[in-house]
Protein backbone atom coordinates (compact mmCIF):
# COMPACT_ATOMS: atom_id res chain seq x y z
CA UNK A 1 0.00 0.00 0.00
CA UNK A 2 1.22 3.25 -0.96
CA UNK A 3 0.39 6.65 0.67
CA UNK A 4 1.00 9.90 -1.43
CA UNK A 5 1.13 13.03 0.43
CA UNK A 6 1.66 16.55 -1.63
CA UNK A 7 1.74 19.57 -0.30
CA UNK A 8 1.20 23.08 -1.63
CA UNK A 9 4.25 24.77 -2.87
CA UNK A 10 2.80 28.57 -2.21
CA UNK A 11 6.51 28.65 0.05
CA UNK A 12 8.53 28.75 -2.79
CA UNK A 13 10.76 31.32 -3.33
CA UNK A 14 10.68 34.03 -6.52
CA UNK A 15 12.92 33.13 -8.73
CA UNK A 16 16.29 34.57 -9.04
CA UNK A 17 19.87 34.09 -9.94
CA UNK A 18 21.07 32.07 -7.32
CA UNK A 19 24.76 33.40 -7.42
CA UNK A 20 26.87 33.92 -4.56
CA UNK A 21 30.73 33.37 -3.69
CA UNK A 22 29.59 29.88 -2.19
CA UNK A 23 27.80 28.92 -5.28
CA UNK A 24 30.05 26.98 -7.13
CA UNK A 25 31.54 25.13 -3.62
CA UNK A 26 30.25 21.76 -4.60
CA UNK A 27 31.41 21.71 -7.57
CA UNK A 28 35.32 23.02 -6.85
CA UNK A 29 35.25 20.01 -3.90
CA UNK A 30 34.83 17.06 -6.61
CA UNK A 31 38.53 18.72 -7.88
CA UNK A 32 40.00 17.99 -4.72
CA UNK A 33 41.15 14.72 -3.51
CA UNK A 34 40.78 15.05 0.14
CA UNK A 35 40.30 18.33 2.59
CA UNK A 36 42.61 20.05 3.66
CA UNK A 37 44.30 18.79 6.76
CA UNK A 38 42.68 15.27 6.14
CA UNK A 39 44.03 12.36 4.69
CA UNK A 40 42.80 9.41 2.02
CA UNK A 41 42.60 6.60 4.79
CA UNK A 42 40.23 4.69 6.70
CA UNK A 43 42.15 5.62 9.84
CA UNK A 44 41.56 9.56 9.19
CA UNK A 45 37.65 9.08 9.47
CA UNK A 46 36.03 11.04 12.38
CA UNK A 47 33.56 10.47 14.73
CA UNK A 48 31.90 14.40 16.21
CA UNK A 49 30.41 14.26 19.32
CA UNK A 50 27.89 16.82 19.66
CA UNK A 51 26.98 18.08 23.35
CA UNK A 52 26.20 21.49 23.99
CA UNK A 53 26.78 23.22 20.17
CA UNK A 54 26.58 22.33 16.61
CA UNK A 55 30.47 24.60 16.16
CA UNK A 56 32.97 22.98 18.57
CA UNK A 57 32.31 19.09 18.60
CA UNK A 58 34.95 16.74 19.92
CA UNK A 59 36.77 14.98 18.07
CA UNK A 60 37.71 11.07 17.94
CA UNK A 61 39.69 9.05 14.99
CA UNK A 62 36.92 5.85 14.54
CA UNK A 63 39.20 3.57 15.23
CA UNK A 64 40.08 5.45 18.87
CA UNK A 65 36.43 5.54 19.38
CA UNK A 66 36.04 4.03 22.72
CA UNK A 67 37.81 7.10 23.85
CA UNK A 68 34.45 8.86 23.63
CA UNK A 69 32.86 6.53 26.57
CA UNK A 70 34.81 8.54 28.81
CA UNK A 71 33.26 11.43 27.75
CA UNK A 72 31.13 12.66 30.92
CA UNK A 73 28.59 14.07 28.74
CA UNK A 74 27.98 10.77 26.97
CA UNK A 75 25.59 8.73 28.25
CA UNK A 76 25.53 5.64 26.42
CA UNK A 77 21.91 4.61 28.46
CA UNK A 78 21.03 7.33 26.32
CA UNK A 79 19.20 7.03 22.73
CA UNK A 80 22.21 7.47 20.05
CA UNK A 81 22.13 9.27 16.47
CA UNK A 82 24.93 8.96 13.87
CA UNK A 83 24.43 10.94 11.57
CA UNK A 84 26.59 10.74 8.39
CA UNK A 85 26.71 13.54 5.52
CA UNK A 86 26.75 13.29 1.83
CA UNK A 87 29.43 13.44 -1.23
CA UNK A 88 31.57 16.98 -1.16
CA UNK A 89 30.09 17.77 2.64
CA UNK A 90 31.71 19.03 5.87
CA UNK A 91 31.23 18.94 9.10
CA UNK A 92 30.94 22.69 9.17
CA UNK A 93 28.11 22.73 6.62
CA UNK A 94 25.29 24.55 6.87
CA UNK A 95 23.31 21.35 5.87
CA UNK A 96 25.04 18.86 8.90
CA UNK A 97 24.47 21.84 11.34
CA UNK A 98 20.69 21.91 10.64
CA UNK A 99 20.15 18.41 11.62
CA UNK A 100 22.66 18.53 14.69
CA UNK A 101 21.18 21.49 15.95
CA UNK A 102 17.72 20.06 15.60
CA UNK A 103 18.93 17.04 17.82
CA UNK A 104 20.18 19.35 20.08
CA UNK A 105 17.06 21.39 20.80
CA UNK A 106 14.92 18.55 21.23
CA UNK A 107 17.46 17.10 23.74
CA UNK A 108 17.90 13.40 25.11
CA UNK A 109 20.54 12.39 22.42
CA UNK A 110 23.70 11.35 22.27
CA UNK A 111 24.84 13.07 19.00
CA UNK A 112 27.28 11.60 16.68
CA UNK A 113 28.25 12.63 13.24
CA UNK A 114 30.19 10.24 10.77
CA UNK A 115 32.79 12.48 9.45
CA UNK A 116 33.90 10.82 6.40
CA UNK A 117 34.20 13.82 4.33
CA UNK A 118 38.46 12.88 3.71
CA UNK A 119 37.55 10.06 1.41
CA UNK A 120 34.05 11.37 0.23
CA UNK A 121 35.73 14.45 -1.69
CA UNK A 122 36.94 14.57 -5.64
CA UNK A 123 35.37 12.06 -7.93
CA UNK A 124 31.86 10.87 -7.19
CA UNK A 125 32.58 7.21 -8.37
CA UNK A 126 35.87 6.86 -6.01
CA UNK A 127 34.06 8.03 -3.15
CA UNK A 128 30.56 5.67 -4.17
CA UNK A 129 32.92 2.95 -4.53
CA UNK A 130 34.32 3.44 -1.12
CA UNK A 131 30.67 3.61 0.79
CA UNK A 132 31.07 -0.26 1.08
CA UNK A 133 34.17 -0.20 3.02
CA UNK A 134 33.60 3.13 5.02
CA UNK A 135 29.84 1.49 6.34
CA UNK A 136 32.25 -1.89 7.59
CA UNK A 137 34.85 0.44 9.26
CA UNK A 138 32.12 2.69 10.58
CA UNK A 139 30.64 -0.89 12.00
CA UNK A 140 33.49 -1.71 13.70
CA UNK A 141 33.70 1.51 15.87
CA UNK A 142 29.58 1.07 16.86
CA UNK A 143 30.84 -2.65 17.52
CA UNK A 144 33.28 -1.28 20.13
CA UNK A 145 31.28 1.41 21.40
CA UNK A 146 28.27 -1.77 21.81
CA UNK A 147 31.19 -3.94 23.69
CA UNK A 148 31.34 -0.81 26.12
CA UNK A 149 27.84 -0.24 26.77
CA UNK A 150 26.27 1.15 24.14
CA UNK A 151 22.45 0.25 23.24
CA UNK A 152 21.95 -1.30 19.93
CA UNK A 153 17.83 -1.13 20.41
CA UNK A 154 18.33 3.30 21.17
CA UNK A 155 20.54 3.77 18.08
CA UNK A 156 19.14 5.87 15.00
CA UNK A 157 21.70 5.62 11.90
CA UNK A 158 20.41 8.66 9.48
CA UNK A 159 22.38 9.26 6.43
CA UNK A 160 22.44 11.71 3.75
CA UNK A 161 23.19 11.30 0.14
CA UNK A 162 26.06 8.37 -0.22
CA UNK A 163 26.07 8.88 3.52
CA UNK A 164 22.74 6.87 3.55
CA UNK A 165 24.13 4.17 1.42
CA UNK A 166 26.95 4.43 4.16
CA UNK A 167 24.95 3.40 7.05
CA UNK A 168 23.21 0.90 5.22
CA UNK A 169 26.62 -0.87 5.05
CA UNK A 170 27.23 -0.25 9.04
CA UNK A 171 23.34 -1.86 9.95
CA UNK A 172 24.46 -4.84 7.70
CA UNK A 173 27.57 -5.09 9.07
CA UNK A 174 25.99 -5.16 13.09
CA UNK A 175 22.78 -7.17 11.68
CA UNK A 176 25.37 -9.75 10.35
CA UNK A 177 26.69 -10.55 14.10
CA UNK A 178 25.98 -10.92 17.74
CA UNK A 179 26.97 -8.59 19.72
CA UNK A 180 27.69 -9.72 23.31
CA UNK A 181 26.10 -6.71 25.33
CA UNK A 182 27.67 -5.95 29.14
CA UNK A 183 24.58 -7.48 31.52
CA UNK A 184 24.08 -6.94 35.63
CA UNK A 185 23.42 -9.99 35.94
CA UNK A 186 25.56 -13.24 35.61
CA UNK A 187 24.87 -14.20 32.83
CA UNK A 188 25.68 -12.54 29.82
CA UNK A 189 23.44 -11.81 26.77
CA UNK A 190 23.58 -11.30 22.93
CA UNK A 191 21.32 -9.02 20.71
CA UNK A 192 20.92 -8.13 17.13
CA UNK A 193 20.78 -5.40 16.16
CA UNK A 194 17.74 -3.40 16.98
CA UNK A 195 19.37 -0.17 15.34
CA UNK A 196 16.44 2.06 12.81
CA UNK A 197 18.04 3.43 9.84
CA UNK A 198 17.12 6.46 8.06
CA UNK A 199 17.79 7.50 4.91
CA UNK A 200 17.64 10.96 3.40
CA UNK A 201 17.55 11.27 -0.39
CA UNK A 202 19.62 8.10 -0.82
CA UNK A 203 22.46 8.75 -4.21
CA UNK A 204 20.55 7.78 -7.03
CA UNK A 205 23.36 7.63 -9.74
CA UNK A 206 25.52 4.09 -9.60
CA UNK A 207 23.08 2.84 -7.28
CA UNK A 208 19.66 2.21 -8.77
CA UNK A 209 20.44 0.09 -10.43
CA UNK A 210 23.84 -1.10 -8.32
CA UNK A 211 26.77 -0.49 -10.59
CA UNK A 212 28.83 1.28 -8.06
CA UNK A 213 27.74 0.28 -4.54
CA UNK A 214 25.08 -1.80 -2.37
CA UNK A 215 21.99 0.13 -2.09
CA UNK A 216 20.49 1.33 1.00
CA UNK A 217 17.17 -1.55 1.46
CA UNK A 218 14.47 -2.00 3.74
CA UNK A 219 16.13 -5.22 4.67
CA UNK A 220 19.37 -3.62 6.32
CA UNK A 221 17.94 -2.92 9.95
CA UNK A 222 15.14 -3.59 12.12
CA UNK A 223 13.37 -0.85 11.01
CA UNK A 224 14.30 1.37 7.80
CA UNK A 225 12.44 4.68 6.46
CA UNK A 226 13.60 6.76 4.15
CA UNK A 227 12.31 10.19 3.15
CA UNK A 228 12.29 11.64 -1.03
CA UNK A 229 12.94 14.90 -1.82
CA UNK A 230 14.43 14.59 -5.10
CA UNK A 231 13.85 11.32 -6.20
CA UNK A 232 14.73 10.58 -9.66
CA UNK A 233 17.10 13.80 -9.54
CA UNK A 234 20.24 13.08 -7.25
CA UNK A 235 18.26 11.02 -4.93
CA UNK A 236 16.64 7.03 -5.26
CA UNK A 237 13.55 7.14 -7.41
CA UNK A 238 12.05 4.73 -6.24
CA UNK A 239 10.93 3.05 -2.77
CA UNK A 240 13.60 1.64 -0.82
CA UNK A 241 12.39 1.23 3.26
CA UNK A 242 9.65 -0.06 5.08
CA UNK A 243 8.52 2.65 5.12
CA UNK A 244 8.62 5.79 2.12
CA UNK A 245 7.73 8.90 2.17
CA UNK A 246 6.95 11.54 -0.87
CA UNK A 247 7.02 14.88 0.42
CA UNK A 248 5.18 17.27 -2.47
CA UNK A 249 5.64 13.90 -4.60
CA UNK A 250 9.30 13.59 -3.54
CA UNK A 251 10.19 15.71 -6.19
CA UNK A 252 12.31 19.05 -6.40
CA UNK A 253 11.91 21.89 -6.13
CA UNK A 254 10.50 21.33 -2.55
CA UNK A 255 9.26 24.60 -0.99
CA UNK A 256 11.15 27.07 0.50
CA UNK A 257 14.13 25.95 -2.16
CA UNK A 258 14.90 28.55 -5.39
CA UNK A 259 12.69 27.84 -8.53
CA UNK A 260 15.26 28.45 -10.88
CA UNK A 261 18.66 27.30 -9.74
CA UNK A 262 22.11 26.14 -11.54
CA UNK A 263 22.40 22.18 -11.34
CA UNK A 264 25.22 21.06 -8.89
CA UNK A 265 25.63 24.60 -7.38
CA UNK A 266 25.22 24.76 -3.28
CA UNK A 267 21.71 26.44 -3.87
CA UNK A 268 20.31 23.75 -5.59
Amino acid sequence: MYVLVSLSCDGQREPSLPLSTDSFRQILRTKVPVPVGRSISFSDIIIRHYSTNTTKPRAYRIRDVKRLLAEPTFDPQRPTVLYAHGFVELYTDESVRTVTRAYLKKGGYNILLLDWSNLAFGHYVVSAMDVEAVGNETGRAVSRLVKGGLSLGGLHLVGHSLGAHVLGATARYLAARELVVPSTSLVETAERSEARLTGLDPAYPGFYPALLGRPLSAEDAAFVDVVHTDAGGFGAPASTGRADFWPNEGKAKQPGCLSATVPLTYEE
